[in-house]
């Protein structure tokens, strides 16, 4: 009996330790992207949709983040010139809704303001409403690298979960595995030398039998 105990709490101590040192990584990059004067990056998103009958689409976009501390922040997301013909939807528990071919939030020195495709602009109250505001038709890009950098968030984009835990440390790269209370996984990339994101991934089952895996890229142009 006190064996059994034993092995219980080495394994308890373990996963905690596990969870701990993934959160500490987690924590680490988001300090980096605040300690940041200048950063800019362009990067690819593939999205692969398969419903219950096999039935597979996929979807490739392109996005650019541009900050400059106390001058700019700016992020921008468009589809591929190739899929402009196509009806492209946000999936959601019980209906799918279209969402723009381009669209690009930002910040400057006379307010906040988003633009989706050839509409007008529109002015926001703060970078933190434009950016929530295109985390869903942005698959989440809005609310990551765009989030972490800006300065006017002080409460970080949540990406604490209990059950954080570390898949690999190889050739620079930290992969952090994550599931959430919705059942959404997703795997964080980061660079071990520099703290960056270098890709994000989201892997999700929906109710209606369909499968969602998220694939996106960041090719990093600069920081400071």
């Amino acid at each position: 009996m006190r064996i059994l105990l034993f092995i219980t709490l080495i394994l308890f101590s373990s996963i905690s330790c596990a969870i701990n040192e993934a959160e500490n990584h987690i924590s680490k990059m988001l300090n980096i992207y605040k300690s940041l004067n200048s950063y800019e990056d362009d990067g690819s998103t593939s999205i692969t949709i398969t419903n219950r009958n096999g039935d597979i689409n996929t979807e490739n976009k392109t996005f650019s983040t541009y900050y400059s501390k106390n001058s700019l922040l700016k992020f921008k997301w468009s589809v591929l010139p190739a899929e402009l013909d196509k009806e492209l939807y946000k999936l959601t528990k019980n209906k799918k809704i279209l969402i723009p071919k381009n669209y690009v939030v930002w910040k400057d020195s006379t307010g906040s303001y988003s633009q989706y495709s050839n509409k007008k602009k529109e002015n926001k109250q703060s970078i933190n409403i434009a950016l929530s505001s295109a985390t869903g038709i942005s698959n989440s890009l809005a609310w990551l690298v765009p989030r972490f950098l800006s300065p006017d968030i002080t409460c970080a984009p949540n990406l604490s979960a209990s059950n954080s835990e570390i898949i690999s440390i190889s050739n620079n790269i930290i992969k952090v595995k994550q599931k959430l209370p919705s059942g959404t996984i997703r795997i964080l990339h980061i660079n071990k030398n520099t703290y960056l994101l270098m890709k994000y991934e989201s892997i999700k089952e929906l109710s209606s039998g369909t499968s969602y895996h998220q694939i996106s890229e960041y090719n990093i142009r600069s920081y400071n």
